[in-house]
């Protein structure tokens, strides 16, 4: 009874914490962790979540790099996810600000580039993190393409910064990087000047720009 009490509870409370960094001590308040990392390696096993972790990304493969005790979580699907949250067609249509519009972006994103790794034993799919004093940033996912590393950024709007992707290309010693948002597709070599250490570092890369509901086709573009 016990055990599915804590089930229940942690699954009316995993919503919140979509796209957002979690550790397994928040999502279950005043009892141990472990009793959280239990029913979340549950859920996950049985597909209704799904855990996104950290990688250091130093190189392939990216699950090297992983930390188990950093990730975000994601549904099934977007559809569970809106009606756990009370939302329906007409809270979407309607003229009011909708706060969890950038959680349903990158939860979109991060099913479709699950549902793409058609193969039984999949590569696993990260994202990158940094906390410092002076600098954080974090890349919203990050594939392997053969021998390619590539960071994706996702934005359910037209507009946002970028960044940590900049940070990223330049830690990394990146070419490529991706964009998925409301735009329509299209390509720029961005040059983008970043700040590391008091030095001024001129950062160039490619951006690749595509829609929201193209992220199942990443790795075949």
């Amino acid at each position: 009874g016990s055990e599915l009490n804590r089930l229940q509870q942690i699954y009316r409370r995993l919503p919140q914490f979509c796209g957002k960094k979690s550790k397994y001590s928040e999502i279950l308040p005043g009892e141990r962790a472990e009793y959280a990392k239990t029913i979340i390696d549950l859920l996950a096993k049985a597909g209704i979540i799904h855990r996104v972790f950290h990688s250091t990304c130093d190189g392939l493969p990216l699950g090297a790099g992983i930390d188990p005790r950093i990730f975000k979580i994601y549904w099934l699907d977007c559809g569970l996810l809106n009606r756990m949250q009370g939302m329906n067609w007409k809270s979407w249509m309607s003229e009011e600000k909708i706060v969890f519009e950038g959680p349903i972006a990158e939860q979109f994103v991060a099913q479709e580039l699950i549902a793409a790794q058609a193969t039984s034993d999949p590569p696993p799919l990260c994202y990158w993190l940094r906390e410092g004093k002076a600098v954080n940033g974090e890349v919203d996912f990050v594939i392997q393409k053969g021998s390619l590393i590539l960071p994706i950024e996702v934005k359910s709007g037209a507009s946002g910064r970028l960044r940590s992707l900049a940070n990223f290309i330049h830690q990394k010693k990146l070419k490529t990087a991706f964009k998925l948002s409301s735009q329509e597709p299209s390509e720029q070599d961005v040059k983008i000047s970043l700040v590391q250490d008091g030095v001024a570092q001129q950062v160039s890369y490619h951006l690749d720009e595509m829609p929201l509901y193209m992220a199942g086709f990443l790795d075949r573009s």
